[in-house]
């Protein structure tokens, strides 16, 4: 792998550790070589670094493994995943999840990134089912149909956390179930 393969979700190593790529630049000077500028995430620590690779350098890809495994339960700042296939548990902090915790479901199937038998992150499906639990009465004048964008409650850590709206992620597309309202 060399540089002209960088592209934006890149997983490789630099200085022993594993990074993603976040941005990417290419620069062809008038004068001089060409270059490629990146912003990398640390996937272990999350911290954000600035590199230059000159083209045609040799780039190490990240040797990651990608488990499917079952979201159980939260567990203090963690939250606890199964492997399906060997019943093996893993734990991730709400560091390493970040944003994508507030999808995860009881029984839900999610990808776990792991690095040297160590969990460092998450990918939960692209579709998520939300039931909505509640919704606002919006008066006795609108007519059926009109009640479309009327906000709900999916009944998930977004409404929880105070984040109603947030399940329109720009990531994540959510299939959302109506329920009647009694």
């Amino acid at each position: 792998m060399d540089t002209s393969d960088i592209r934006k979700g890149l997983k490789m190593m630099v200085d022993g550790k594993p990074y993603a790529v976040v941005d990417f630049q290419f620069v062809k000077p008038g004068k001089g070589q060409a270059f490629t500028r990146t912003k990398l995430r640390n996937m272990m620590t999350g911290n954000v670094i600035e590199r230059t690779f000159k083209s045609g350098e040799k780039l190490e890809k990240a040797d990651l493994e990608e488990r499917q495994m079952q979201y159980l339960y939260p567990e203090d700042n963690f939250y606890v995943f199964m492997d399906t296939a060997n019943y093996e548990q893993l734990r991730l902090t709400e560091d390493q999840l970040g944003d994508n915790k507030y999808y995860l479901s009881d029984g839900l199937m999610c990808s776990v990134l792991v690095y040297n038998e160590r969990p460092i992150g998450l990918t939960p499906p692209n579709f998520v089912e939300f039931e909505i639990i509640e919704t606002e009465h919006l008066g006795r004048h609108h007519q059926a149909g009109q009640d479309r964008d009327r906000p709900g409650n999916p009944g998930s850590a977004l409404h929880r956390a105070g984040r109603e709206g947030a399940y329109r992620h720009p990531h994540r597309r959510v299939r959302r179930t109506r329920q009647e309202v009694t």
